[in-house]
């Protein structure tokens, strides 16, 4: 089986349990943003997958879409063992017993039997579970030298890498990622994945474990609070990125083609491979032969003009982001007193 493959699946078995159309509206949708429900359509029919019968709350749809996640993830592991060896364990249950946060688990242990002790150090070494955690098993002797006498129990060498089980009574396995997955992307939920990923950076010991996240969030704005930037997260995956960029060329604003694109030139936001096709032509160059879709990317944009049934005065909070990308702010009304009218 294929990556490509094993994509599908993954997109059929994600929608088949979360992604319903209700009121005209796909789940994924924001129902107050007309961009939100047309970009959200446009992912929808690209897919072309069987949809859900009902929809499910909040809470359910981040556990199933991290269970969803978790198997492709598996999976794909199992197929690129030729270049990635060993035995990885993919954790959803929120254990932190690795060889990177060894000490914080004791800490914590001795926080529940001392409180004046929490007291005194403060909630700092209090580690956020993120959904997702890799692990990889650390290695034993005969595995290491099956190619070549690498290491052997004589030697005073290689005595405390945490890879070799032979260094530890007791082996942790080691952090390999910390992956958050978040079904729909709200300011909030931003702030926790970041928070989830500093906490584990700061209070480490060792190798610094991949971050990141995975989404199937529709407006490049909400992608952009947490992709824009660098040091919290390594990237943002989202769910059907080519989707995604499909959707917002044929209905985005020129602004929302902007943002998209210098998440995804700026490697915050990554790309599906059949996609790439140099730096700064990225869905340019893809779309050439595409006359239809070509001309939604080029042309002037009228400013005043009301897209997708927005008010042109009228502007949400996911348009906010937008408005650095344009680069000017909005005219705005004020009296004799310099305050601003209205």
């Amino acid at each position: 089986m294929s990556i490509d493959q094993l994509r599908n699946f993954y997109h059929r078995a994600t929608c088949e349990q979360l992604l319903v159309v209700d009121c005209d509206v796909p789940s994924i949708a924001d129902v107050s943003s007309p961009l939100s429900i047309a970009i959200s359509w446009g992912i929808v029919d690209l897919l072309g997958v069987q949809l859900a019968d009902k929809r499910v709350t909040d809470h359910d749809a981040d556990f199933l879409f991290t269970k969803s996640t978790q198997v492709f993830l598996q999976d794909s592991f199992a197929l690129l063992r030729g270049i990635r060896p060993g035995e990885w364990q993919f954790y959803t249950e929120g254990t932190l017993q690795f060889e990177q946060h060894e000490h914080v688990v004791e800490l914590q242990r001795l926080f529940r039997e001392k409180p004046d002790l929490k007291a005194a150090l403060g909630e700092s070494y209090l580690l956020l579970a993120p959904d997702i955690l890799v692990g990889r098993q650390p290695v034993a002797d005969n595995e290491i030298n099956q190619i070549t006498a690498v290491v052997g129990d004589a030697d005073s060498v290689c005595r405390l890498s945490p890879l070799r089980a032979a260094n530890h009574p007791n082996p942790c396995w080691i952090l390999h990622a910390s992956i958050s997955c978040k079904w729909t992307m709200r300011s909030d939920r931003a702030q926790n994945i970041r928070t989830e990923g500093l906490n584990l950076i700061r209070n480490r010991k060792g190798h610094t474990p991949h971050i990141a996240a995975v989404t199937a969030e529709p407006l490049p704005s909400r992608l952009a609070s947490l992709a824009l930037g660098t040091g919290d997260l390594d990237c943002v995956y989202h769910f059907a990125l080519p989707e995604l960029q499909i959707a917002v060329a044929e209905k985005g604003s020129s602004g929302d083609k902007e943002l998209l694109l210098a998440m995804i030139d700026g490697r915050r936001l990554r790309r599906h491979k059949r996609f790439t096709v140099g730096p700064g032509n990225l869905i340019r160059e893809f779309f050439h032969d595409q006359p239809s879709v070509q001309s939604s990317l080029g042309g002037e944009q009228d400013g005043n003009k009301c897209e997708l049934g927005r008010h042109p005065r009228r502007r949400g909070r996911d348009d906010e982001p937008l408005r650095a990308v344009r680069h000017h702010q909005p005219a705005r009304r004020r009296d004799a007193r310099g305050r601003v009218a209205g």
